[in-house]
């Protein structure tokens, strides 16, 4: 993001519109806010939107930014409002089409679309580690039904051609940090988090007997509003 982009109309470095105001960004999905905070960081005027009351609240709480509770298929905003959309690791929960419907209305002509998430934890060292997230872990507790990721996110006709990366991610985990990541994870969601907690801690042992990295694929796909 970084309050940069390219020419044809898109905002400017620093976070400000040719008009020299801040550049409009509306975080969707924004959970508890941590990417919300990221962009009023870059300097650009950030509201959050997620569909859960009490990620809003909590959000508003640890980031003093604005936010309302909404779903990604009706966005509570202006027609041709807002300079940059943002999602973080969301995209693949929405109705595609209807949210792309409803980021084109909200940006302004060449305003952007931004989608990023981090997948896919792996120890590339270990194959018997990636086993056991397919053989074991996501059969005992399988993922709910989910569309397309970011990087195959087609806007539906209605922006510009897109850009898009990949790129590895190491991110250092040790047992317990690593357990908590997983129960935040949506397929178990309503499982009685002390048994599972149990459960992984137990099963994850061998993999991290101390502090080692985890790699992830980050990616983003960006579309400009045509």
């Amino acid at each position: 993001v970084g309050g940069q982009a390219p020419a044809g109309g898109q905002t400017p470095a620093g976070g400000q519109t040719p008009a020299g105001r801040p550049a409009r960004a509306l975080d969707v999905a924004c959970g508890t806010g941590l990417s919300t905070r990221a962009l009023a960081e870059l300097g650009l005027a950030a509201v959050g939107l997620d569909p859960v009351p009490a990620m809003v609240a909590r959000a508003r709480a640890d980031t003093g930014l604005p936010g309302a509770v909404a779903v990604a298929e009706a966005l509570p905003v202006a027609t041709g409002s807002v300079d940059l959309v943002t999602v973080a690791s969301g995209v693949h929960w929405f109705d595609q089409d209807r949210f792309a419907a409803e980021a084109a209305r909200v940006l302004r002509p060449g305003g952007t679309l931004l989608l990023y998430e981090h997948a896919g934890p792996d120890l590339p060292a270990e194959p018997a580690f990636r086993d056991w997230l397919q053989g074991t872990y996501l059969r005992r507790y399988p993922a709910p039904p989910r569309g397309p990721m970011a990087v195959a996110f087609d806007g539906g006709g209605l922006f510009g051609p897109p850009e898009t990366d990949r790129w590895p991610d190491e991110v250092p985990f040790d047992l317990a940090g690593f357990t908590a990541y997983l129960l935040t994870q949506s397929n178990l969601l309503g499982a009685p988090e002390g048994p599972v907690r149990d459960w992984l801690r137990a099963e994850l042992a061998p993999f991290f007997p101390a502090v080692r990295p985890v790699t992830f694929t980050a990616s983003y796909r960006r579309l400009r509003r045509v």
